[in-house]
C-alpha cells in the first residue's frame, strides 16, 4: 500500500446514547457497542444512527473526489483508559461509516466496502475513546 491509496485518515468519535444510572438517576453518555446493545437498539437505534451519520457528513468525511470500485476501511480503537473493549464491539459505527460512504457517493453500493482491524492502542491524553480509520482505495479478493 502506498500513501496514494489512502483516501482519508481520521480519528472519529464513536456513536453514543444517553443512559440513566439506576443508583444516581443521572444521565451520562455511553458508547454504543455490542456489549450494551439491549440498552439502546430497540428504541434508539434509528435516532443514534441518523445523528452519527449526520456528524460524519458534516465534520469528518468530505465529499468524494471520485467514485471508487472498492474501498477498505482500516480501523483501530484508541482507548483513553485501560478498560478493555473488543474491536468487534464497534461494528455499528463501522456499518454506519460504510453507509455514509455510499450515501456521499464514494461507492455505488456499500457491499464493496471491506474492513480490516488493527490492535487497540492507548492514549491517555484523549478525553474519551475514539475510532481511528483509514479509508483505502483497494480491492480485497478472497
Amino acid at each position: 500500500m502506498t500513501e496514494d491509496n489512502v483516501i482519508l485518515n481520521r480519528k472519529l468519535d464513536l456513536p453514543k446514547f444517553k443512559k440513566r444510572s439506576k443508583t444516581t438517576k443521572k444521565y451520562s453518555e455511553v458508547l454504543c457497542t455490542l456489549n450494551n446493545i439491549s440498552a439502546w437498539y430497540r428504541y434508539k437505534k434509528t435516532e443514534i444512527k441518523n445523528t452519527y451519520k449526520q456528524l460524519l457528513k458534516e465534520y469528518f468525511i468530505p465529499q468524494p473526489k471520485q467514485k471508487y470500485k472498492s474501498l477498505t476501511i482500516q480501523y483501530r480503537i484508541i482507548r483513553h483508559n485501560k478498560k478493555n473493549i473488543d474491536k468487534d464491539n464497534v461494528v455499528f459505527a463501522l456499518k454506519w461509516i460504510a453507509d455514509t460512504l455510499e450515501e456521499l457517493g464514494y461507492v455505488d453500493n456499500d457491499n464493496v466496502v471491506n474492513f480490516e482491524s488493527f490492535d487497540t492502542i492507548y492514549d491517555t491524553s484523549l478525553p474519551e475513546t475514539m475510532l481511528e480509520i483509514r479509508i483505502i482505495d483497494s480491492e480485497r479478493i478472497w
